[in-house]
């Protein structure tokens, strides 16, 4: 068996170690990228969420605003109906008297 003289094995131990080196500095460059790219990502879904809860409390706040003038509108509404009924029986009661006087 035939050894190598220690100069190359040290010259190749060298080379490993500085390509272990690279290698590592070059996986350690892909992870902050990727951090990067994905704290972008994290705060474009963080705006995206806070739109979407802006969009919710506008639309909390049209549907309580909907429903009060709704409320409203029903009152309103029973009122008329009641003003209605009572102007409903004011002319049937002329009505009864108007027959009365006649006959």
């Amino acid at each position: 068996m035939t050894s190598c003289p220690s100069s190359v094995q040290g010259r190749e131990y060298s080379a490993t170690i500085e390509n272990t080196i690279a290698s590592a500095i070059s996986h350690s460059e892909l992870l902050m990228k990727r951090e990067t790219e994905l704290k972008v990502l994290l705060k474009a879904r963080e705006d995206a969420l806070e739109n979407v809860q802006n969009e919710l409390k506008k639309s909390a706040s049209l549907f309580h605003e909907i429903s009060r003038e709704r409320n409203e509108l029903q009152g309103d509404l029973n009122t008329e109906k009641e003003l209605h009924d009572k102007a409903k029986a004011a002319i049937a009661d002329l009505q009864r008297k108007a027959s009365d006087a006649e006959g």
